[in-house]
């Protein structure tokens, strides 16, 4: 077991590596049939030679950030890029939040998330498209943790999250440390624009540990919070 658990944690953190190169986006097919085929194992992942730091972190500052405006625990919530449910757990296990959907493009992660019993609804949904339409303003707050990661998810998606959002609601994302200093990634920059146009306003950012395979490989990333207007 514990090779396994080794290969699958190499696997995984080669295939964000290689995604690491700023301004490459391969297709979004790639990206869709990859978490698809991992989405049964993932959480080995989790449990197993990768630590997660985000998992963790991005919780704590989502909730963090929601106690501090005495939001009830059964606010709508909107998990973007859920994959197997690790955030939604953590909020339903450690900060009894009862009221969340799952977002992701891939129904084979969604099927995993439905195991762990912490999401009210599931929803199949491309960032990159208009296909949610019917979402928009339909959530009190949003979080998204390692879903905004180079080579998987755009900078321009980040418009589709502030839609779901009402206002004055509170959005928790979280970037790599290297993508999100990078200009040429964008993340940064779109967050920034989003804010001088009005459609948020960040209320906090904190640089804190994101993954480790091993003290060689420790990445750091960002947690950002805005406030929807």
């Amino acid at each position: 077991m514990a090779k396994s658990s080794t290969s699958d944690d190499s696997k995984l953190y080669q295939f964000l590596q290689e995604r690491n190169d700023p301004g490459v986006f391969p297709e979004g097919k790639e990206s869709l049939d990859y978490w698809n085929e991992v989405a049964d194992r993932y959480d080995n992942n989790y449990n197993g030679g990768i630590s997660f730091k985000h998992i963790t972190i991005g919780a704590r500052e989502f909730d963090k950030h929601l106690m501090m405006k005495d939001v009830p625990k059964n606010a709508k919530i909107a998990d973007i890029g859920s994959g197997t449910g690790l955030i939604g757990q953590k909020l339903k296990e450690e900060y009894h939040y009862s009221n969340m959907t799952a977002f992701d493009i891939s129904p084979a992660m969604l099927e995993k998330a439905k195991e762990k019993s912490c999401y009210n609804d599931f929803v199949i949904s491309d960032l990159h498209t208009d296909e949610l339409v019917e979402y928009h303003q339909q959530f009190d707050h949003a979080i998204s943790i390692a879903c905004f990661v180079l080579g998987i998810i755009k900078p321009q998606a980040l418009e589709t999250v502030a839609r779901l959002v009402k206002s004055g609601g509170l959005v928790t994302l979280s970037f790599r440390e290297k993508n999100y200093d990078n200009e040429l990634t964008g993340y940064r920059q779109k967050v920034e624009k989003m804010e001088k146009a009005g459609v948020w306003k960040q209320i906090s950012i904190v640089l804190d540990e994101y993954m480790c395979l091993d003290p060689d490989n420790a990445v750091r990333g960002y947690y950002v919070t805005l406030q929807v207007c």
